[in-house]
């Protein structure tokens, strides 16, 4: 005979935003939401996102009415948020947050949960070939590291640095030739089944290597000054610090204590007289942050007044 599901209930009042608050349940846990009393008269729509799923709390009409209320079932992990709308506004009059914690199923079907976690970090580009990675991860395992967070495994751009991804669709070459996703599946399966060892497999899709083709191919898809227009102030300083940058390495400015190589408290005093005196002033970036005021604008703006 199955045990009884836990059950949690939350009760709804007007008014009452948690959002410093969060209830943890375990998967196919039960939560009951009840009414206060500042709602009994009202209808009540309640919404939990992201499952979409929405309920509604009618009226009472008689006594045994008051003991209304809803239930979601904890059939899937993640982080939700409830709210309630009364009547039919689309204003909310509360909300709050739940988390069903996370477990994992693991070779011999044993269940880890999210508090028996011990989880270590590897940055992949620097664990070397495929087939040498078992024997350099066997020393997070006899620590006693239960996971393994792996920085992105594809390949990397001209920086090489792990989250500068050159080709999202291609693994490093480091990890050897011939070597693809599939392959380190299979080795990510063999620590499981013989470590009881699982891994959490960072991706990073915001972030693309200059060297990348795709972003060649759609260089409307990074910030640039037509799509970002707030960030013209900073890539005209940028700009501006890196042609100074080359003229002190090209000695233009040793006449006024700022040679070629900086090595002294004078010549950071004489970089920054320069850098205060000569190149800020010189890029008025101050202007892209004032208005022209037109003559048709400001009548707009007396117009808007006197309205």
């Amino acid at each position: 005979m199955s045990a009884t599901p836990t059950t949690l209930c939350i009760e709804l009042n007007k008014g009452e935003r948690l959002e410093s608050s969060i209830f943890r349940l375990q998967k196919d846990w039960i939560l009951r939401f009840t009414l206060g009393k500042g709602l009994y008269a009202k209808n009540v729509r309640l919404t939990i996102q992201p499952s979409n799923r929405e309920y509604i709390f009618p009226e009472p009409k008689k006594l045994s009415d008051f003991d209304h209320f809803v239930e979601f079932t904890c059939d899937q992990f993640g982080s939700f948020r409830y709210e309630f709308f009364l009547e039919d506004s689309t204003l909310s009059s509360g909300d709050g947050y739940f988390h069903v914690v996370p477990e994992w199923n693991i070779a011999g079907g044993k269940k880890m949960s999210l508090n028996s976690l011990s989880c270590i970090t590897h940055l992949a580009k620097l664990l070397g070939p495929l087939n040498e990675w078992k024997s350099r991860l066997e020393v997070a395992h006899k620590a006693g590291y239960n996971c393994i967070h792996l920085t992105p495994i594809q390949e990397l751009g001209i920086s090489n640095s792990s989250y500068s991804i050159a080709e999202f669709q291609t693994l490093n070459p480091l990890f050897g030739e011939n070597v693809d996703f599939n392959d380190v599946k299979k080795l990510v399966d063999e620590l499981e089944n013989k470590w009881g060892m699982i891994f959490v497999q960072d991706v990073v899709w915001n972030h693309a290597a200059r060297n990348s083709k795709w972003l060649q191919e759609h260089p409307e898809c990074a910030f640039n000054c037509q799509n970002s227009p707030h960030l013209r102030p900073a890539y005209i300083l940028d700009r501006a610090l890196f042609h100074l940058s080359r003229d002190i390495s090209e000695n233009k400015y040793a006449d006024r204590g700022l040679p070629a190589v900086i090595d002294n408290d004078g010549h950071l005093g004489a970089l920054a007289h320069i850098l205060r005196s000569d190149i800020l002033p010189s890029l008025k970036l101050h202007e892209f942050f004032q208005i022209g005021i037109d003559n048709d604008l400001s009548q707009q703006w007396m117009m808007d007044a006197q309205n």
